[in-house]
């Protein structure tokens, strides 16, 4: 079986995107967040709640709970025209919690801004991008690629045969290597750093987001 250092790079990179996926997130919690923002981000973590709602209507939902936590949460007065209510009971659970599946359950979502918690559409919610610096040097080295030899079972069978089931003079079930393998494999083996580095961007455009990046690269 040939090791191909192409397919393992390849994966390297994938499991480099996911991890860019998830940093992105973390970002959003964190280093995009100013100081006010991690108060009310750790509010809603700390904060314990337990209601019923049965068809309450969104905005009466909204100020309950921001009564609960004593936080500041405002619907996008888009949003608030809609005849949108909420029926869910829940008992004993964070507020950060209640806030995901109150959301959830009108089709919005929510983001912590400026000190207050913003609840509105996908659209709504977008932020700005925060620029964060990740060392991929490690993505960029290519492994040797060694063509495997090729495998003559069936060269030994057959001079097993004729020799009444012994094997002298036999060549053994390894064959030479291809030229034709090892030339790829070598090819593969001597990209240049400009083209690797390609190789991993056109791969995290494919993976994060696809369809949202400028010529520039830029989302």
């Amino acid at each position: 079986m040939r090791r191909n250092a192409k397919f393992v790079a390849l994966v390297a990179v994938c499991a480099a995107a996911a991890m860019l996926v998830s940093a992105a997130a973390v970002t959003a919690q964190g280093v995009g967040m100013t100081r006010a923002d991690r108060q009310v981000q750790q509010q809603l973590e700390n904060t314990i709640v337990s209601f019923t709602f049965n068809d309450q209507p969104l905005q009466e939902a909204i100020e309950f709970l921001a009564t609960l936590g004593s936080v500041n949460i405002v619907l996008d007065k888009r949003q608030a025209g809609d005849a949108k209510t909420v029926t869910l009971k829940l008992s004993n659970i964070s507020l950060e919690t209640a806030l995901k599946l109150v959301t959830e359950q009108v089709g919005l979502k929510w983001i912590v801004k400026d000190g207050i918690v913003f609840i509105s559409d996908e659209e709504g919610v977008k932020t700005e991008p925060v620029t964060v610096v990740y060392d991929v040097a490690d993505l960029l080295a290519m492994p040797p690629n060694f063509a495997s030899p090729t495998f003559d079972l069936a060269s030994l069978t057959a001079q097993a045969q004729s020799r009444g089931g012994g094997t002298g003079g036999a060549t053994g079930i390894f064959g030479s290597s291809d030229t034709g393998d090892q030339a790829k494999a070598d090819e593969d083996s001597t990209k240049t750093r400009e083209q690797l580095l390609q190789d991993l961007v056109d791969l995290i455009r494919q993976v994060i987001e696809p369809g949202t990046w400028d010529e520039g690269g830029t989302k």
